[in-house]
């Protein structure tokens, strides 16, 4: 007959195992048989609550791991023994389920206090001037028409003429002066008197002779970089010659340049003159006589 088993035999059973202990029985293990639907129960002190059960069916409890401290790994048992220990790397990982929708948005926060104001930065330096644009085309004239000439207005009556005054009494003769009279008025000047015929021509004549000269120039920032480098070109006249004129002719670069002028720089030279912010080609033109 198969008794049932209570844990007072258990206890018995450890006792009689731990008096009997000799090194011969270091490896025997210790078995308890449960009876048919029931279970091997430990409780704890008072008997009251179960803290672990293996069933006849092989299922086991540990009822008290609800209440227990969680801890953060995973407990995995191996199919075929049954043995428990921790979980191979993945295993519980499953796959990453699909986002679930945006929920609605929250109420808007109250608005924060305005931040300091930073630092003022410093200014940048003055760019360039930029070349001076053409002038535009003059505007057409406008199509109104010219109003008419008002009327000449009529003329008013001629007022009368007055009455013709009393002549006075005749003074007395003077005595003749000794001191000569005031000069008389000057007469009227007589008509102009004709052309008088065109003189023969000369035999001199003038010659004129064009000398040029040229150079050539690259900004390297020798001014002020709001004004350019200022370079000027001079064509001087052959000895003996004076100018009489003169023209200047340029080609700049992509940064472009500004033309000050030309003017004759001394008796027998002609200067022109220039800022560029690039590349420059430049001649000055001296017409001399």
């Amino acid at each position: 007959m198969t008794l049932r088993f209570q844990p007072l035999h258990l206890v018995v059973t450890l006792g009689a195992a731990y008096a009997l202990y000799s090194p011969v029985a270091l490896a025997a293990d210790i078995s308890a048989t449960v009876p048919s639907g029931g279970g091997f129960v430990i409780k704890n002190s008072t008997g009251t609550q179960e803290r672990f059960r293996v069933q006849d069916s092989g299922e086991v409890r540990a009822p008290g791991l609800s209440g227990a401290t969680p801890n953060t790994n995973l407990t995995c048992f191996d199919g075929p023994t049954g043995r428990l220990g921790p979980c191979a790397g993945g295993i519980g990982t499953g796959a990453t389920g699909a986002t679930g929708p945006t929920g609605p948005t929250g109420a808007l926060g109250p608005t924060g206090p305005t931040g300091v104001t930073g630092a003022a930065g410093t200014t940048g330096t003055t760019g360039a001037t930029g070349p001076t644009g053409a002038t535009g085309a003059t505007g057409a004239t406008g199509a109104g028409a010219t109003g008419a000439t008002g009327a000449t207005g009529a003329t008013g009556p001629a007022g009368a003429t007055g009455a013709l005054g009393a002549m006075g009494p005749i003074g007395a003769t003077g005595a003749d002066s000794v001191v000569p009279g005031p000069q008389g008025i000057q007469g009227i000047q007589g008509p102009i008197g004709p052309t008088g015929a065109t003189g023969a021509t000369g035999a001199g004549t003038v010659t004129l002779a064009t000398v040029s000269n040229s150079d050539s120039w690259t900004f390297g920032g020798m001014g002020d970089p709001a004004g350019g480098d200022q370079v000027t070109v001079t064509a001087t006249c052959s000895v003996g010659k004076t100018v009489v004129s003169g023209g200047c002719r340029a080609t700049a670069g992509a940064n472009g340049s500004y033309f000050g002028g030309g003017y004759p720089s001394a008796a027998d030279k002609w200067t022109c003159e220039y800022s560029i912010w690039g590349a420059l080609s430049a001649q000055a033109y001296a017409i001399c006589q």
